[in-house]
């Protein structure tokens, strides 16, 4: 497999890191994959049409992974949180993935992950953005719930560097045996009671497990259990 770490743009301005390798499939007929860095993002997206905010203290990039018989749109996701978790830890800082792709720090969000998954010709591609809180010290008002790397070690850090590692990351898991197993043990609200919104209500859950197509297995504080997807659930940091 080629390594991400050979096959980097870096960008001083951009709309948005994953449309912009969303257009390079669709419109110039690119086939090779791809990590897509920029300083800035003028129109930084989040899931469910939501914008992402970043400025130049935040490392922003997408990258791109066919998808095939190995790696479906939820492999690729989950690989690309561990990689990010696994980042993190270099720094000393144990982050938990709040599914399907936040990721938090003293329930706090940290990072966000962004998956778009395109069909071009026969072949399907998942973009996968990844913005994360480096040297960030201030936020907009409305982000009260967010923090960054330096909030938590109380010093900046080379942002290149970050990304470097979290390549090298994603270059050794993709050449491995997905472990599930190891994805739950970084999972918020894994075997614990954590809050969230099912069925348009507040109650508290814990997860059991994670399935290859992305669904979760979930025991409420009932003893009832449920198998749903990231559609139907909302977890909640206290």
């Amino acid at each position: 497999m080629t390594s991400f770490l050979n096959n980097i743009v870096h960008l001083k301005s951009i709309d948005s890191t994953n449309d912009y390798l969303v257009r390079l499939y669709k419109k110039y007929d690119f086939k090779k994959e791809l990590v897509v860095v920029a300083n800035e993002q003028t129109s930084g997206r989040g899931r469910i049409g939501k914008t992402w905010f970043s400025d130049l203290n935040s490392l922003t990039f997408s990258l791109s992974k066919i998808v095939d018989s190995k790696f479906n749109m939820w492999s690729i996701n989950i690989i690309t949180g561990l990689a990010v978790i696994h980042a993190l830890s270099k720094y000393n800082i144990k982050a938990l993935i709040k599914y399907p792709n936040d990721i938090i720090i003293r329930n706090k969000k940290i990072a966000g992950i962004l998956t778009d998954v395109i069909h071009v010709r026969k072949q399907k591609y998942c973009v996968i953005g990844i913005g994360i809180n480096v040297n960030n010290n201030v936020f907009p008002k409305q982000l009260s719930m967010v923090t960054s790397i330096k909030n938590i070690i109380s010093n900046n850090i080379d942002i290149n560097n970050l990304l470097h590692m979290i390549l090298l990351e994603l270059d050794k898991i993709f050449n491995k045996d997905l472990d599930f197993l190891l994805y739950c043990h970084h999972l918020y609200g894994f075997k614990n009671y954590v809050p969230c919104i099912y069925n348009n209500c507040r109650i508290y859950v814990k997860i059991l497990t994670i399935n290859q197509d992305g669904s979760l297995l979930i025991l409420t504080d009932k003893g009832v259990e449920h198998q749903l997807n990231d559609v139907d659930i909302k977890f909640l940091l206290d």
